[in-house]
């Protein structure tokens, strides 16, 4: 199965560098799978698994100012057209399409089942975008400053020294109400980035905005 864990951080500070390099270290030590790096750029660094070329895999922009983890396809407009669908070649100018418009181009010029992972040049911030229709799951959570993203909590755990606890709220709605459509998280240590949404990580003040879905929101 195709997973991924991105790691985030403050390069100009000393202690979540540090704490990268070494959670990269026990992430790789502490399995027998092969962690391939999609992505390494100060700041932001990407390790995925399990690539299946051709369906899931990564997708490097140009200038390496991030990656596209999945499948992603150029959209048609012509409803009557039925042949098979393109895939979506990121090269300089879809690059910078997608940057300057914080991955806006992207929802409106392609489709698929992916998460990318941005570096913002302008901000030094990094966004995370997760597509509107696609199941691969996009979780995060912190670790001694540093924002981890992943999409199966088994290789968060592999990390070490974290600790997650059930969201009770969460269980109870689940299990008396069956309501489905709740926006709180399983777990009160981890956040979700659900199915349309753009999340900008701020790793120097910690919180993170929401972008996507015509909504913005802070979180602390």
């Amino acid at each position: 199965m195709f997973r991924y864990v991105a790691l985030i951080w403050d390069v100009d500070d000393s202690q979540q560098s540090d704490a990268a390099q070494a959670l990269t270290r026990r992430l790789k030590a502490s399995s027998s799978t092969h962690w391939l790096e999609a992505l390494d750029r100060p700041g932001l660094r990407v390790l995925c698994t399990d690539v299946c070329p051709g369906s899931l895999e990564p997708q490097l922009l140009a200038g390496k100012v991030g990656v596209v983890l999945g499948s992603l396809f150029s959209r048609r407009m012509d409803l009557h057209d039925d042949a098979p669908a393109l895939r979506c070649p990121l090269d300089e100018a879809r690059t910078a399409a997608i940057v300057d418009s914080r991955g806006e181009w992207l929802v409106r010029n392609a489709w698929g089942n992916y998460v990318a992972f941005v570096a913002d040049p302008l901000t030094g911030h990094t966004w995370v975008l997760k597509d509107p229709c696609g199941s691969l799951p996009c979780f995060s959570t912190t670790f001694r400053g540093v924002t981890i993203a992943f999409s199966a909590i088994t290789d968060c755990t592999e990390l070490g020294s974290m600790q997650f606890t059930v969201n009770r709220r969460f269980l109870e709605r689940r299990l008396y109400g069956g309501d489905m459509t709740q926006q709180w998280d399983a777990l009160n240590e981890l956040s979700q980035i659900r199915r349309g949404e753009c999340v900008e990580f701020a790793p120097r003040r910690q919180p993170y905005m929401e972008i996507g879905r015509a909504s913005c929101r802070e979180r602390v």
